[in-house]
């Protein structure tokens, strides 16, 4: 039997009653839930559907959904990991990388006009503005998955990384790059594109990331919705 909105409502409700609140989180445990449910009403109609989710509930141990949890979390960091290894190749060698070579000579034509500016501070400025307009783009895709807010164990695990972008990637070669001229160094236009580039792509693969997370739990969301 297919389970009502009402019913997947209380499943929901007796779910976040046990402290499973975050969206990913709240869908695995649902998606195996609702399953187990929907067999022991098709067994016995008349059982309650309080006894059938109680029922479910015992079946998982002393330690309740805390299992799922902790295997979702796991399952999750390997499964965003290695989708961030096949976006991260795909703009080194396979269909993104005409946009990495596009970026770099855009970068590097433009450094050829621009460069050498008149002192590193100028540098650091310049690497230190590129970095937050990377952090500003990712907050902004970070939008998209406001239908959940601070309910998203995606957001939370990675909001912190792109408000700080910047710091790793713009802040470090802007640091580097002022620490290189004021010495006496001359920044290259290959350099510049180099830098300029990884930073670039750094909000890139984020955003593709979080587009691939959202996209992930909005599948298993829209099932129950």
């Amino acid at each position: 039997m297919k389970l009502t909105q009402d019913q997947i409502a209380k499943i929901k409700k007796f779910i976040h009653s046990r402290g499973f609140t975050t969206i990913e989180v709240e869908m695995e445990i649902l998606d195996h839930v609702a399953s187990a449910v929907e067999v022991k009403l098709e067994e016995n109609p008349d059982k309650s559907l309080t006894k059938a989710i109680h029922e479910v509930h015992s079946s998982f141990g002393v330690l309740g959904f805390s299992v799922m949890d902790d295997e979702f979390n796991k399952s999750f960091r390997k499964l965003s990991g290695k989708a961030f290894v096949d976006i991260l190749f795909s703009y080194i060698y396979q269909k993104n990388a005409l946009i990495t070579l596009s970026i770099f000579i855009a970068f590097f034509l433009l450094g050829n006009r621009i460069l050498p500016f008149e002192n590193g501070f100028t540098y650091q400025i310049f690497f230190y503005a590129l970095g937050v307009a990377t952090a500003l783009f990712n907050l902004a895709v970070f939008r998209r998955m406001n239908k959940w807010y601070k309910r998203s164990l995606v957001v939370s695990s990675f909001s912190g990384y792109v408000a700080f972008a910047y710091l790793i990637f713009g802040q470090f070669f802007g640091s580097l790059t002022k620490i290189e001229v004021d010495s006496g160094m001359e920044m290259s236009s290959a350099l510049f594109a180099l830098f300029s580039t990884i930073i670039i792509l750094n909000g890139l693969i984020f955003s593709n990331l979080l587009n691939w997370a959202f996209n992930w739990t909005n599948e298993r969301y829209l099932k129950y919705a």
